[in-house]
């Protein structure tokens, strides 16, 4: 679950062009609307078929809940990006191990793992984790595959969760996404107002046009490497209601 993602910060913030590097947690509502198929412990491996080329080695399954198909066999098998010394860890510990369509796994019990919903509540509880994939999944009929939203951690939610600074959290790109970009919109600090900016791209309305291009007036300013004044925020502003209804620089 836990991901690495390269993200220019000056994308965001306009004050470097340094690549940090931030830690990323899938929540349960992204993992399920993922293409997370189903959990079980790995019993052995299945050697290849004759005649054909296999790169992916079939890890079989017992003990298996399904997420996105329904029933399962007493023994069920997967193609996973994954080396025979890992599944053979897997077999000693007894894991569970949440496979995904293409190949991708979670080791359920793995301690460095951590689980959250979108809202940024933690589960700890193992089989509450896989409930809420199975329930997620059933919620959401309408969608094949999330677009997700890499959500930024506050400082203060990183100390109550006990997470690395600037972590992300992978949430669903939907209408919780919207309230929090236009709470930010108010903040004091002009990286979570640009932050908001950005978030509500993938929402255009009347009233965010609105929003935004209040922002058009936004007060923070900071100096480029040659001293002209930039407004970073403002210019945020304006790239995503010219993506929209076409507003010029000045």
């Amino acid at each position: 679950m836990v991901a690495t993602i390269s993200l220019l910060l000056a994308t965001h913030y306009a004050i470097t062009a340094v690549q940090p590097i931030y830690k990323v947690y899938r929540s349960v509502d992204v993992m399920a609307l993922s293409g997370a198929s189903m959990v079980g412990i790995a019993v052995r491996i299945e050697p290849p078929s004759p005649g054909g080329e296999q790169i992916k080695p079939c890890v079989v399954f017992r003990n298996c809940v399904t997420i996105n198909w329904y029933g399962a066999f007493s023994e069920t098998g997967a193609f996973l990006n994954v080396d025979k010394a890992k599944i053979d860890e897997w077999i000693r510990t007894k894991s569970r191990i949440l496979s995904f369509d293409g190949g991708d796994w979670v080791n359920l019990d793995d301690p460095e793992e951590r689980f959250f919903d979108s809202r940024l509540h933690r589960i700890r509880d193992l089989n509450e984790v896989i409930g809420r994939l199975c329930q997620v999944y059933r919620d959401h009929p309408e969608i094949e595959r999330v677009r997700p939203f890499y959500r930024p951690f506050s400082a203060q939610e990183s100390r109550r969760l006990g997470l690395e600074p600037n972590a992300r959290l992978a949430v669903p790109y939907d209408r919780e996404v919207e309230r929090w970009a236009v709470g930010l919109l108010k903040s004091k600090e002009w990286f979570e107002r640009g932050l908001g900016v950005d978030a509500l791209q993938k929402f255009e309305n009347p009233a965010n046009v609105k929003r935004l291009a209040l922002l058009l007036q936004d007060p923070y300013q900071t100096l480029d490497s040659k001293g002209q004044p930039q407004f970073p925020v403002r210019e945020r502003a304006r790239r995503v209601l010219a993506s929209w209804i076409g507003v010029q620089s000045d």
